[in-house]
């Protein structure tokens, strides 16, 4: 019946979106392992930017039946539109990529994203209210195809490329990545590009 062709062909979109996701991910590991990513600067409005995001994470969080999630974007009051010299498809790329994964791994609680700025630099973060990660796995989250553990990869999915990429673009960006993290109590990225 009709409801069944939707159905089928809402999962036939699905599986095709983590498709082209997957096959967009191995190009660009692949550019990054043969020193061919480039960076392309140009001027950005991150407050633009970051409203973008939350737009469509809440559809993401929607759509995935996670609407009890809070989603909370904090940006500075005083940078009503804050231009800085960056790559902004790059820049979307690793916001984008900390989102999914806060996403993915919060069942419930909040997401928190935004930035803080200082003199020289921009701090960004994403944190979350999730499963956590356990110390011991925590140095293994920027490596390429490292995932927790085999049971995390059959209930959540995903090809443990992101991290992976995001850490090679903020390099290429000039800035740095880190993390912090408890079981059972969420996790926090936090990542730096120089502010031009």
């Amino acid at each position: 019946d009709q409801d069944d062709k939707l159905d089928f062909i809402s999962k036939i979109k699905s599986a095709g979106g983590s498709l082209m996701s997957l096959i967009n991910d191995i190009i660009d590991i692949a550019k990054i392992e043969a020193g061919q990513l480039k960076v392309s600067e140009s001027a950005c409005d991150l407050n633009h930017m970051l409203n973008e995001l939350r737009g469509t994470f809440e559809e993401l969080k929607n759509t995935s039946g996670k609407n009890s999630i809070n989603l909370i974007l904090n940006v500075p009051v005083s940078d009503n539109q804050l231009m800085v010299m960056t790559d902004p498809m790059r820049l979307q790329q690793i916001l984008t990529n900390l989102l999914s994964n806060a996403l993915k791994f919060t069942e419930f609680g909040s997401i928190e994203f935004g930035y803080t700025r200082q003199q020289d630099t921009i701090s960004f973060y994403v944190k979350d209210s999730g499963i956590g990660i356990l110390r011991s796995k925590q140095k293994l989250l920027f490596q390429r195809f490292s995932q927790l553990d085999a049971s995390t990869t059959r209930k959540y999915g995903g090809t443990g490329l992101g991290l992976a990429i995001s850490k090679n673009l903020v390099d290429l960006l000039g800035g740095n990545i880190g993390m912090e993290s408890n079981p059972g109590k969420g996790s926090l990225f936090f990542f730096t590009i120089p502010y031009k």
